[in-house]
């Protein structure tokens, strides 16, 4: 992700984008079989110490803020809505990309995931 921002130039949402086409290829590559590790890691373990529970909390937020940063930028940009914060919207991006992986997964489609971007990137964040 921090690339993808990196060679963003004056497109931080394109960025974003093409950041979530590239999982959604590989995705459909191997197959729906994985998804994301740090999500799998999150279901299998997520609960079972709290070292474990912390580990996963600081890569998460990790994430999050990564995504965050972008989405602030694509604001600063004029391409995403400003009623909502960058922190919300990488929440609310975070929580539905897993819950669509979880779908793609038993339904052996990338439609949750395509669906998942779409949604959120194309319309709901646009300004």
């Amino acid at each position: 992700m921090s690339l993808h921002l990196q060679q963003s130039g004056s497109d931080a949402l394109g960025a974003i984008r093409r950041y979530f086409d590239e999982l959604i290829v590989e995705l459909e590559e191997n197959k729906f079989k994985g998804g994301c590790l740090l999500g799998s890691l999150m279901g299998e373990i997520g609960s079972t110490s709290d070292v474990c529970q912390q580990s996963l909390q600081s890569a998460i937020a990790r994430y999050r803020d990564l995504l965050q940063s972008g989405l602030a930028q694509a604001q600063q940009q004029g391409s995403v809505r400003t009623d909502k914060t960058p922190e919300e919207m990488a929440d609310l991006l975070i929580n539905t990309w897993q819950g669509a992986l979880l779908r793609m997964q038993i339904e052996k489609s990338s439609a949750p995931v395509k669906q998942c971007c779409h949604d959120l990137l194309n319309d709901f964040f646009i300004r």
